[in-house]
């Protein structure tokens, strides 16, 4: 089952998204504009994260992998939290209730599943490495704390994030914003 959720939670989320956008009456130009914040604030997360991978070559651990083993997720979950906050309506308390026990519910059981299945692929890669790694870094909540030293690193490549197909993720992103702006203008 690990397996389902791993390859297919790109499509699954998508899905999610575009049925969210068809059921959701954004109301406010303030929830949207928060909406907004928080997933860019995600997809820099993810594009800071795509930048340090070098998948299957080398664990990752400076940068954002130094606060978290899976910020690229963390930051999905950021995006997800920023649309979610984008498309709620107050006056439709019961929808907008559904959408996001739907969304965040999703989520929960694809990324559960995809990290557990993604940190044994890594525990065979790198063995002792992964573990001690494992042992000292959160797997999804960062400390904070290490944030001044995870922004030292210079080890960030865009060419890292481009073959990572972090543009387009970014361009995902900004084209469903895009799409709840227009709906917020011209259906409100």
């Amino acid at each position: 089952m690990s397996t389902f959720w791993s390859r297919y939670r790109v499509r699954i989320s998508q899905g999610l998204g575009v049925l969210v956008l068809a059921a959701c009456q954004p109301c406010d130009w303030r929830l949207f504009e928060a909406g907004l914040l928080v997933a860019a604030l995600g997809e820099a997360v993810r594009f800071w994260a795509s930048g340090h991978l070098s998948k299957d070559a080398a664990l990752a651990q400076d940068g954002p992998y130094l606060l978290i083993r899976n910020p690229l997720y963390f930051g999905s979950f950021g995006i997800a939290i920023g649309f979610l906050i984008a498309v709620s309506n107050p006056a439709t308390w019961l929808t907008t209730a559904s959408i996001w026990a739907l969304v965040l519910g999703g989520f929960h059981r694809m990324y559960t599943h995809a990290i557990r299945s993604e940190e044994a692929h890594l525990a065979g890669l790198f063995g002792d490495a992964f573990d001690r790694y494992r042992r000292r870094t959160p797997a999804f909540w960062p400390r904070p704390g290490d944030l001044p030293q995870a922004l030292k690193s210079t080890s960030f490549s865009f060419q890292k994030a481009k073959k990572n197909k972090e543009p387009q993720t970014l361009a995902a992103v900004l084209a469903a914003m895009l799409l709840v702006g227009l709906k917020l203008r011209f259906h409100a």
